[in-house]
């Protein structure tokens, strides 16, 4: 459906981010209305990827993303970065939205199961970074990718499945 889509996940690519991004980093920019962004990463997805197959973790992030997209608006962009990394684009969303969709999708995943032959018992859980444009230190595209990824590691390294908002 998506020209060019991650073949794995259905979701853009980093190439689609940076067009996206553009045009609606103007468009919050012309319109004075805020753009959230969500970066989040899988949980633990390095230990996964050592004690399980391909096969698996191929499928646990189709998973993730199949949750991603079930947390988010029809309006809302989901992109694939790296191998275990998003970045979703929530226009017309403030801090506040921001927020509440990411705790939706950190809910989402935790309700999916790890499929099976994972010998996991913990349910699948994202880090999530949040930053809105505009903001403090936020007048760019590149700037707005940057500050939600290190409110991802902020979150990342608070535990599993925790959200933390660019200051």
């Amino acid at each position: 459906e998506l020209k060019g889509a991650d073949m794995l996940t259905g979701a853009g690519t980093y190439a689609q981010l940076r067009a996206v991004l553009d045009y609606e980093v103007g468009r919050a920019r012309r319109y004075g209305r805020p753009l959230g962004v969500l970066f989040f990463t899988v949980d633990g997805f390095d230990a996964l990827r050592e004690t399980l197959d391909r096969e698996i973790t191929d499928t646990v992030l189709v998973q993730i993303a199949d949750a991603a997209r079930g947390a988010l608006r029809t309006v809302d962009r989901l992109f694939r970065l790296d191998i275990e990394e998003f970045v979703a684009l929530l226009p017309e969303t403030d801090s506040v939205g921001s927020l509440t969709v990411a705790e939706r999708l950190i809910s989402a995943v935790s309700a999916s199961p790890l499929p099976r032959g994972s010998l996991e018992s913990r349910p699948m859980s994202v880090s999530v970074g949040t930053a809105v444009f505009p903001g403090p230190k936020i007048s760019t595209p590149e700037e707005l990718i940057r500050a939600a990824h290190e409110a991802m590691k902020v979150a990342r390294e608070s535990g599993h499945g925790r959200v933390a908002r660019y200051e």
